[in-house]
């Protein structure tokens, strides 16, 4: 008989699956089977006991033979087709790779740790499987599962053996923003990381009180500043030489203080113009 002509697999395939379809069309009235040819050498292993077998009848030539799938492994097989008067054809059947392991976890480089930022957007970088697709998605109630699995706040493919990544996800106004990167791979698997939370202030601090209000003369070079602040700000004191409530344009600031732990409390020691204001 003439050789079979395959249509699944019709090239080399990748699958989660714990059988597969082999289908393709052959000489009417012939036996089709399926042999396990974990070699790929191009003939059935020993002893000669196909995986699945169709005998045609009533004049068809399509065949479609499930055969099992070895979990995680190649899979190789022939197909013999054997005619009536006992003549036999031997094919390959491009080889089937069965994959049902969820890629690794993806590796977060920002944020690495919860952060807060003053931003409307906020890009989620890391590595992950070569040619995954890449999604993150909000997880508003923080339970490592996404909110909605049907819609993505951001989503990359990656390709040609790419590893890293790079989504922009919208953030909350003056919120936390809870997400999850998920992680699927050609076949299907996926697995899902949690994202430390993304805050977003944009809400200007309270102003900070200051000790000693009043005006003073003093003979020093410098002069303390002190008061209390927003927990965890950075108290920066500028020249004002013009008084109008503004630092003075293009100058650096002539003392800083940044508040950790919760400190409220600052003392910052700044320079005097002698002899002025």
């Amino acid at each position: 008989p003439s050789a079979p002509t395959l249509t699944n697999p019709a090239a080399p395939i990748s699958r989660t699956a714990a059988v597969e379809s082999i289908v393709g069309t052959a000489e009417a009235a012939s036996l089709v089977e399926v042999f396990v040819d974990a070699d790929n050498d191009g003939t059935p292993d020993t002893p000669q006991t196909p995986a699945g077998s169709q005998q045609l009848a009533g004049g068809a030539t399509n065949f479609s033979v499930n055969v099992p799938l070895t979990q995680n492994a190649e899979n190789n097989f022939v197909v013999s087709v054997t005619n009536a008067a006992g003549g036999s054809v031997i094919s390959d059947v491009p080889t089937i790779t069965e994959d049902s392991v969820a890629p690794s976890a993806p590796t977060l480089s920002t944020p690495a740790g919860p952060v807060s930022v003053n931003q409307a957007t906020f890009d989620v970088t890391g590595t992950a499987e070569a040619n995954s697709l890449v999604q993150v998605f909000v997880d508003s109630n923080n339970d490592g599962t996404p909110d909605n699995p049907q819609s993505p706040a951001g989503t990359q493919q990656l390709s040609n053996g790419d590893t890293n990544f790079s989504v922009s996800v919208p953030l909350t106004e003056n919120a936390d923003s809870n997400f999850v990167v998920v992680v699927t791979d050609a076949v299907g698997n996926a697995t899902t990381s949690d994202v430390p939370t993304i805050t977003e202030d944009s809400t200007a601090p309270n102003p900070p009180a200051l000790s000693g209000l009043a005006a003073v003369t003093v003979n020093a070079d410098t002069r303390e500043v002190t008061g209390a602040a927003e927990p965890n700000s950075l108290v920066e004191v500028f020249v004002d030489s013009n008084r109008d409530g503004t630092p003075d344009p293009q100058l650096p600031a002539v003392g800083s203080q940044k508040l950790t732990n919760g400190a409220l409390s600052f003392n910052i020691e700044v320079p005097l113009n002698q002899n002025a204001d």
